[in-house]
């Protein structure tokens, strides 16, 4: 994966307040740029699967949360970004602007 999906929340055209399980803007990033835990691709994981944290393992890298990283030029502490990884103007640069487009701030 290269590229963000349509549905990915990374992006700056994403539903506003789509986060999944998540119930903010501010919490989501808190875990996935904050937090530095890597966020695979959330169509190639089953969340319904009891065993999901394992298999998400093994799921490619959510390419907005990567592209967002890049645009930032920050590189993940505990994981790494997939080669290619390149800045997209689609993708948000920093926690501020994501926050400001999930939550209204």
């Amino acid at each position: 994966m290269n590229k963000p999906c349509s549905e990915c929340p990374f992006r700056r055209d994403s539903a506003s307040g789509w986060l999944g399980s998540y119930s903010s803007g501010r919490e989501f990033i808190a875990t996935h740029y904050t937090g530095d835990v890597r966020n695979p691709y959330h169509l190639a994981v089953d969340y319904d699967d009891e065993d999901w944290k394992e298999k998400s393992e093994d799921a490619p890298t959510c390419a907005g949360q990567a592209a967002m990283y890049a645009n930032a030029c920050k590189e993940p502490r505990t994981w790494d970004l997939p080669e290619g990884t390149e800045p997209r103007a689609d993708v948000f640069r920093t926690p501020t602007e994501f926050i400001a487009h999930h939550d209204g701030d």
